[in-house]
């Protein structure tokens, strides 16, 4: 049998191990999960609660790069519908970025989810928006959040962790309690 050179064969391994750490680190928390961490999350938004509003239309934000999560996004986060988020209602729709402002109306708090996968210029747009009518923006993974989302989850330690960027999610009009902030990890 053939042996290969030390060097191939640790240039072999070292591909391998990359390429299963980076697996890990990309895994994202399932939406339905995701969901249900928003929703406690928010109950601790004291700005949300103070909202005259008595209803939450949380808009799950696609675009072209996740239009074909469409289905499952709506199936996994439509558990949270006719639940209470601040003693408010809450209803899941999906809203494409172009429509996103005609949806977006007074008579109802609002809330963007923009899911892992989002293109860069859809969490521009979402943010201009937001910002104008302090709405929170929700996201899927950590690196949206690094980017400008309010809030993200991730996997750390094999377990879902809470990302705060807590100088956007004043921006964006929310005011989180120290509760929650202790045990996210603040950027």
């Amino acid at each position: 049998m053939r042996q290969l050179k030390p060097t191939i064969t640790a240039a072999i391994l070292l591909t391998l191990l990359c390429s299963l750490f980076s697996s890990i680190s990309n895994a994202q928390v399932q939406a339905k999960l995701q969901a249900a961490i928003f929703v406690k999350l928010l109950n601790y938004d004291t700005k949300l609660a103070e909202k005259k509003q008595k209803s939450i239309k949380f808009h799950i934000v696609l675009d072209g790069k996740t239009a074909n999560q469409k289905d499952e996004l709506k199936a996994e986060f439509g558990v949270i519908s006719r639940q209470k988020i601040a003693g408010k209602s809450v209803l899941v729709v999906v809203t494409d970025i172009k429509s996103l402002a005609s949806a977006t109306s007074a008579d109802t708090a609002h809330i963007y989810y923009l899911p892992d996968g989002t293109a860069g210029g859809t969490l521009s747009t979402t943010l201009k928006l937001a910002k104008q009518q302090q709405i929170p923006v929700l996201a899927g993974n950590e690196s949206l959040a690094t980017d400008g989302a309010a809030v993200g989850i991730t996997i750390a330690n094999k377990k879902p962790q809470i990302i705060v960027n807590l100088k956007q999610s004043k921006a964006l009009g929310m005011a989180l309690s120290s509760q929650l902030l202790k045990l996210a990890k603040v950027i």
